[in-house]
């Protein structure tokens, strides 16, 4: 009897591989056979298959994996990628960044993100500006990493006639388990954040009060990230999620496009 703690591995068939592989349809693999595919890609990757680091997506009639927030602040953390560089312009009225990550072995890429801003002003020129930085990073972090694959910031911008997104939920056997494991990005921290990554949290605060934010608000943002307003109760997970945003955060506050405002 399979533990109901342990992923399912029933082994897909070799029919069912050939469509996953050669047609890159999942959609026609059983229930286990897709957790087993789900576990294998995560551990290709070196992520943590219940931290849920995948989605599915039915698009153009093909069921795909595509990857989330939590994908990508693993693979950041767990391959040592640094995002060393940012490049912005804007050109009709796109916005585009391009950002450039380096991993433990000095290996370098770039790669884009970019948004449409026109007619856009004030917070919704600062949101559409982070959303652009928050495409590049995770991008060029896909990328670096070998996954040829969509992130969910690129799914938002599919047209609803060419896709269906489902939650991993929706596809997995009952082995898979139901409660979500401590590591879990949105689950509420316990103060086990490591000191490098709480100590950086305070840094980019510091940083972002002296760009003239309010401490109020920069909890705000916290706590809508994470559930938690102080970042000694964060995780390490949630700990790599504040950061990326703030880091986003400060780049559009240094933007001289903005003038320096919130």
């Amino acid at each position: 009897m399979t533990n109901n703690t342990e992923l399912a591995t029933t082994e897909p068939t070799a029919a069912a591989l050939e469509r996953v592989l050669i047609k890159g349809d999942i959609g026609k693999l059983s229930d286990e056979q897709r957790v087993y595919y789900y576990r294998a890609v995560c551990e290709s990757v070196g992520l943590n298959p219940l931290t849920q680091p995948f989605n599915y997506l039915v698009l153009k009639g093909k069921t795909v994996l595509y990857a989330n927030k939590a994908c990508t602040d693993q693979l950041r953390t767990n391959h040592k990628i640094s995002i060393y560089q940012l490049d912005t312009k804007t050109e009709d009225g796109i916005y585009q960044v391009t950002a450039y990550a380096r991993n433990a072995e000095g290996r370098e890429d770039a790669d884009l993100g970019a948004v449409s801003i026109s007619n856009l002003k004030g917070e919704d020129l600062a949101n559409a500006k982070m959303k652009a930085t928050t495409k590049a990073k995770r991008r060029v972090t896909l990328s670096i990493c070998g996954l040829g694959m969509l992130d969910e910031t690129e799914v938002e911008s599919i047209s609803t006639e060419d896709r269906q997104a489902r939650a991993v939920q929706d596809y997995i056997s009952p082995a898979m388990p139901a409660e979500k494991p401590s590591t879990g990005l949105s689950v509420q921290g316990k103060g086990a954040g490591s000191k490098d990554n709480i100590a950086a949290i305070g840094e980019l605060i510091r940083d972002l009060r002296t760009a003239g934010i309010a401490m109020p608000v920069i909890q705000q943002r916290m706590k809508s990230l994470t559930g938690c307003e102080k970042r000694k109760d964060l995780n390490d997970g949630q700990a790599v999620v504040v950061i990326e945003e703030f880091e986003s955060w400060l780049d559009v506050l240094d933007d001289p496009s903005l003038g320096g405002g919130a």
